[in-house]
């Protein structure tokens, strides 16, 4: 891959969110929403410290300028309230299926679940991502019990390719999914 280093994420507006930068102002709402069972459950397993959620959020923030993409904060577009994330990551996971593609994906507060906002960003950001990031085809990894993220990734174009585990989490039984670079 080669992807033109960004300062930050660009800012994007569907119809009812604005997708923009993390800063470090969100760090309690991202707290919140992480710390959320709803949130946490298929994704960390658990809640999570003060400091992992600030590492977290520090390379989310980081992969803009490494990798010329990253994740957005999504925010409610009328009010400006954080609701999640959503957007691409490098990871660099160890899974019984190898991923060396980006990885697409996303995570809304519960109470935001469920009224279609993860399928409008997470298609604003596979947009984004068909112009602007330089790799034939990007990835998603989902646990296999969250059948609502599946929907997600399935009504924005992605198919199933394999069942798979991170080799430091067997225990986790996940499905990758793969999605081709549409045309710009």
């Amino acid at each position: 891959m080669n992807n033109t280093p960004r300062a930050a994420a660009p800012v994007i507006e569907t119809q009812r969110l604005t997708l923009r930068s993390f800063t470090a102002e969100d760090f309690p709402d991202f707290c919140r929403i992480w710390n959320e069972e709803g949130v946490y459950r298929h994704i960390a397993g658990k809640p999570q410290s003060e400091s992992v959620h600030w590492g977290r959020l520090t390379g989310l923030m980081g992969h803009w300028p490494l990798n010329g993409f990253g994740t957005w904060a999504v925010a409610d577009r009328e009010t400006g309230q954080l609701l999640g994330q959503c957007g691409y990551l490098f990871l660099r996971r160890e899974m019984l299926v190898p991923m060396p593609e980006p990885e697409l994906g996303w995570a809304l507060t519960t109470t935001h679940q469920g009224r279609g906002l993860g399928t409008e960003a997470a298609l604003a950001c596979a947009c984004w991502g068909d112009a602007n990031i330089d790799a034939d085809k990007t990835a998603c990894i989902i646990d296999t019990v969250n059948t609502a993220s599946a929907n997600v990734a399935r009504k924005i174009g992605y198919t199933y390719s394999a069942d798979t585990h991170f080799l430091d989490r067997p225990e986790l039984e996940i499905q990758l999914f793969h999605r081709k670079r549409l045309a710009p």
